[in-house]
């Protein structure tokens, strides 16, 4: 693939809970961008977020998508950069309008399976930010073309 593709994005997004909070999911569909970089791709794609969440409109994200590490920018009012590798942990800066705070990533799992036409990312980290305990959270991100499905068979 020498060139960006147009596919359809769609990014499950889930907070484990807790005694003292509930789970939290959040479900979104829009459309972006693939290419074919090396041995991996980059799938870009604008934050979707509720009508009464101004706050992180305009926010772009950048998924490198490897075999066994994920790196994801966001860049917006909100912004950080975040890496999934179940070898090492990750430490980072999460920048928002009201100051900088440092985030910690422990990955559980980081597995993709990737093709030019479809695809899906599987993230279960453990997520700190500045002083906050840390939560758990799972994020399924899939992509494919205009013609296919979100649950048709995935490339091997």
């Amino acid at each position: 693939m020498d060139k960006k593709r147009a596919v359809k994005v769609s990014v499950s997004s889930t907070q484990l809970g807790d005694e003292a909070m509930p789970p939290y999911e959040t479900r979104t569909m829009g459309v972006g961008e693939l290419e074919e970089k090396g041995t991996g791709y980059i799938l870009s794609y604008e934050e979707a977020v509720a009508e009464d969440a101004s706050d992180a409109e305009g926010t772009r994200v950048r998924l490198h998508i490897g075999e066994s590490r994920v790196m994801m920018m966001r860049e917006g009012m909100y912004s950080t950069m975040m890496v999934f590798d179940r070898r090492q942990p990750y430490e980072g800066i999460y920048r928002t309008p009201f100051g900088e705070m440092p985030i910690h990533i422990q990955t559980v799992s980081a597995e993709t399976v990737c093709g030019p036409d479809k695809g899906k990312v599987h993230l279960e980290y453990e997520l700190a930010i500045g002083t906050v305990s840390t939560t758990d959270r799972v994020v399924n991100i899939y992509y494919f073309m205009e013609d296919e499905q979100e649950n048709e068979e995935l490339p091997e």
